[in-house]
């Protein structure tokens, strides 16, 4: 037999098989994020998801409306409330409840006077911004267009 020195000898596919050690483990997983489709579709799934759970489980205040904040120590404020941070809270435009005391006892059955107060005119002289703490915060809640408050904090604008 004559054997050509130009032909190289080409391995069988059955000893390439053999010969090449399989390193993948998880051959479906390199076939799924080989596909550009699937990478694209996956990382949309995760934006989204990652959206859903952080910005939407967090209720925010309606941004058309004014806001009620009812505090720990039993203070309630009225204005526009901004999330800051998942520490801070900022309230702007801010209103109070002051009860007037009579003079003369109230009569029974009778309801006591209540004053809505602008911040900013105490003794103190603060700015009309209130930074407070989320843990502070018992509640809040939006309040309606035809509230007694919010049409008197309209007048007064």
């Amino acid at each position: 037999m004559e054997t050509n020195n130009n032909e190289v000898s080409q391995p069988t596919p059955e000893l390439v098989k053999k010969d090449k050690p399989s390193k993948l483990k998880f051959k479906w997983l390199v076939k799924i994020l080989k596909n550009r489709f699937t990478i694209g579709v996956v990382i949309i799934v995760a934006v989204l998801l990652v959206w859903v759970i952080f910005f939407n489980s967090v209720p925010r205040p309606d941004k058309n409306k004014l806001q009620a904040v009812f505090l720990t120590n039993g203070q309630v404020y009225f204005g526009e409330l901004n999330v800051v941070s998942k520490e801070y809270v900022k309230l702007t435009g801010i209103y109070y409840l002051q009860v007037q005391q009579p003079v003369q006892p109230q009569q029974p059955g009778g309801s006591p006077n209540f004053n809505l107060i602008k911040l900013g005119g105490e003794l103190h002289g603060p700015e009309d911004e209130m930074f407070i703490p989320s843990e502070r915060i018992l509640f809040w809640e939006n309040l309606r267009s035809d509230s007694q408050v919010t049409q008197l904090i309209n007048q007064a604008q």
